[in-house]
């Protein structure tokens, strides 16, 4: 025994030097510097936004007793039956390729389980988003393709038996927000009906109801304390630091952050804020409380700044900017908060790519008193899997009433490519001539821009080789005369068939103003 006091000893020692440590970042927990709080505190912010945002989404789209076009109860789909027109003028960048399906589930009793159709090869993407609006699982042609199936989407920790042909699919939160995309060909009916009744059978099933005639509650309480009509972005945009703070605090408990965030959760601490413990702003020393209110200011502001510098510093060319969004973020903290300012619920790169246009080749603003021209040489249109189009939106982001109901064109539409395989698409507010009026995407008489799209492209950001042709100024044709714009905003109460403001925000790229 004692040959082995010197080890005890050794041990002694390392104890004393822990104690110590701990001692010293306990004293430095209790008063840390006022610079390096903001900074903890802007961080903290920027970290917390999205799980903030997410929860008032949760609460606006589900504070409904039944489901109806706008809102659903949890654990129920929300289903669009038809696409956007120019009197659809409460969103921004209307999406008018696919119909919409859209859900928030609760997982904290038990799995729901999500099932599909056999879609006839009929293109569709269904997104799981986690309640950092991080997309965990991408469902629909892509992956898992286009037959019939039942997947079982359970909550972290969920351990129990899953029924026989079944796929699992475990969320890392109990919160998950579906957004089910079905191709459709918008000019077309008969198209409309076949998409509407594949997405009609997109179900959802508590697995306690699986194998029994279930049928969905119709009278489900609704929160009163949700605010059912201000954007959930400007609901963070207006919260007091006290208001963001605290209910992060709470989202933290029920949503505990992964392992990965470790350094980000220590930092917290130190303004009080820690997972699983209440957070009382009254009772948070004044330093703190100061530190914390400056640090929701620079948070917003950064988050601005860093949207709007991806916007201009995206990957661009021939004057179309092509935005990069992961969809997935891992500790990019930054970059996921911007792009949950700019485009809430943004899909894997794998499954969609975004470019726009707002200058012609020669850097000038998109202009109706102009006619232009984008020219696809032999094989070069978009290469994509899914479906791609370009879609044109005056000044505010709307569609453009037009005389032939034409608001965008792209592989569905009956294009006529050239004798060499090119394709030409021409954009002006009047006929290009009734040889060319199949390819004609009639513009306003002021500014516009354009959006193109690609579902499941076959390049990437980064990596990609291909890029859109240049918008280009046709100039062996007088300009068009000057004439007054035309309305584009909604001039009746919306139609019962257009999805309305509440999947704004995610189904739509939604331009901010800051």
């Amino acid at each position: 025994m004692a040959g082995k006091n010197p080890m005890v000893g050794e041990y002694i020692l390392v104890l004393i030097l822990c104690l110590s440590l701990v001692c010293t970042v306990s004293a430095e927990t209790s008063a840390p510097s006022g610079g390096n709080t903001i900074r903890i505190a802007t961080d903290t912010y920027i970290y917390g936004y999205p799980l903030v945002l997410m929860d008032i989404t949760r609460g606006q789209m589900t504070a409904v007793a039944q489901p109806g076009f706008r809102q659903a109860p949890v654990n129920q789909f929300i289903r669009a039956p038809g696409t956007a027109t120019p009197r659809f003028g409460m969103v921004v960048s209307p999406n008018i390729d696919t119909l919409y399906a859209s859900a928030f589930l609760d997982l904290t009793k038990e799995p729901v389980i999500l099932s599909v159709p056999d879609t006839g090869g009929r293109y569709y993407l269904i997104p799981l988003l986690d309640s950092w609006s991080n997309v965990f699982m991408s469902l629909g042609s892509r992956t898992t393709g286009t037959g019939a199936g039942n997947f079982l989407i359970s909550g972290p920790g969920w351990n129990g038996s899953v029924p026989a042909g079944m796929s699992q699919v475990q969320s890392p939160t109990n919160t998950v927000w579906i957004i089910g995309r079905t191709l459709v060909n918008a000019s077309d009916p008969a198209d409309i009906a076949a998409a509407r009744a594949i997405q009609d059978q997109y179900m959802l099933t508590p697995l306690s109801a699986w194998g029994t005639d279930y049928v969905p509650p119709t009278s489900v309480p609704v929160d009163t304390s949700v605010d059912p009509v201000t954007p959930p972005q400007d609901q963070v945009t207006n919260m007091t630091p006290a208001q963001f703070y605290t209910r992060l605090s709470r989202l933290l408990e029920r949503n505990p952050p992964p392992a990965a965030d470790a350094v980000i959760v220590q930092e917290m601490a130190e303004t009080g804020i820690v997972p699983g413990k209440s957070f009382d702003w009254n009772n948070t020393d004044l330093k703190i409380r100061d530190a914390l209110e400056q640090g929701a200011a620079d948070g917003q502001r950064e988050i601005a700044a860093t949207a709007k510098a991806s916007r201009s510093a995206a990957a661009s060319s021939k004057n179309w900017l092509i935005m990069n969004y992961s969809g997935s973020y891992g500790t990019r903290y930054l970059e996921r908060a911007a792009t949950a300012w700019t485009l809430f619920g943004a899909n894997l790169p794998e499954d969609t790519m975004y470019s726009q246009a707002e200058t012609d080749a020669d850097g000038l603003p998109l202009n109706g008193a102009n006619r232009y021209v984008i020219h696809f040489n032999a094989n070069e249109t978009p290469k994509v899997r899914g479906f791609w189009s370009i879609t044109l939106y005056n000044s505010r982001q709307f569609l453009i009433n037009n005389s032939i109901g034409r608001y965008s064109l792209g592989d569905r539409s009956p294009i006529r490519y050239n004798a060499d395989g090119s394709l030409d698409i021409w954009i002006q507010q009047d006929s290009p001539g009734t040889d060319r009026e199949s390819n004609w995407l009639p513009a306003p008489a002021d500014e516009f821009n354009l959006f193109l799209r690609e579902y499941w492209p076959l390049e990437q950001i980064p990596g990609r080789t291909r890029t859109p042709p240049a918008v280009v100024r046709v100039t062996d044709t007088p300009a068009i005369p000057d004439t007054a714009p035309q309305k584009t905003t909604a001039q009746s109460p919306l139609p019962l068939e257009i999805l309305a403001v509440g999947l704004g925000s995610a189904f739509l790229f939604a331009r901010r103003s800051s």
